[in-house]
């Protein structure tokens, strides 16, 4: 948990390392915005100087995507670990794995959905630059590793890349309902429930979905 202290955005644990600096930034950005976040606040966070978080990224926007980028090769990562186990994995463990899944991905989407807005929405060439660059191709890289766990007849009915999409939207959305506090009479819409309810909600929805309405 996080805390401002003296202006700054701070939290235990942070350090002047590359990883310190993008867990600090990523804080500022969330709570102040891309305009309102000062590089000065992110070093003081972390104990570092200026300088040296300029070296390592020579402008706020060049910060701001990284703290995006690394966030998606966490998205990855994670899908990547899930479908690497499924091969060996059992129809239940295979359930159970993506159910740990979606919880550690809600948990990084509560963290950067409004960093998301932010890049797709403050500026059009930005948005669409990101999102042609960054976001779809790591997209992709999802779609790619679930793919290649699907039978051909899986993926004859379902395309990879929709499936991360409609995960990616789902968490979106549960991620901005957290956020806001709404309270809907549902476990992904109403800001309510833990990970575990939220990530076994998405995973049945995913897994079962439209199939119980037109099998």
């Amino acid at each position: 948990m996080s805390a401002e202290v003296g202006g700054s955005v701070a939290a235990e644990g942070n350090t002047g390392d590359r990883a310190g600096i993008l867990a600090a930034a990523r804080r500022e950005f969330v709570q102040r915005g891309f305009a309102g976040a000062r590089i000065r606040d992110i070093s003081a966070a972390t104990g570092t100087s200026d300088a040296k978080i300029y070296r390592l990224f020579p402008s706020k926007q060049a910060l701001f995507d990284e703290v995006l980028n690394d966030s998606l090769r966490t998205l990855v990562e994670q899908i990547r670990a899930m479908v690497a186990e499924f091969p060996s994995a059992s129809r239940t463990a295979r359930f159970q794995l993506a159910r740990q899944t979606q919880e550690r991905v809600l948990r990084l989407f509560e963290e950067v959905a409004p960093l998301l807005g932010v890049a797709l929405f403050h500026d059009s060439e930005v948005g669409r630059r990101f999102y042609n660059e960054v976001l779809w191709p790591a997209l992709t890289e999802c779609a790619d590793a679930l793919g290649g766990v699907m039978t051909e007849q899986r993926r004859q009915l379902v395309d990879p890349r929709h499936l991360i999409l409609a995960m990616v939207g789902m968490h979106l959305a549960a991620a901005t309902a957290r956020a806001q506090n709404l309270e809907r009479d549902d476990d992904i819409a109403n800001g309510r429930g833990d990970e575990d309810a939220v990530g076994e909600a998405i995973t049945r929805s995913l897994a079962y979905g439209l199939g119980a309405v037109v099998a």
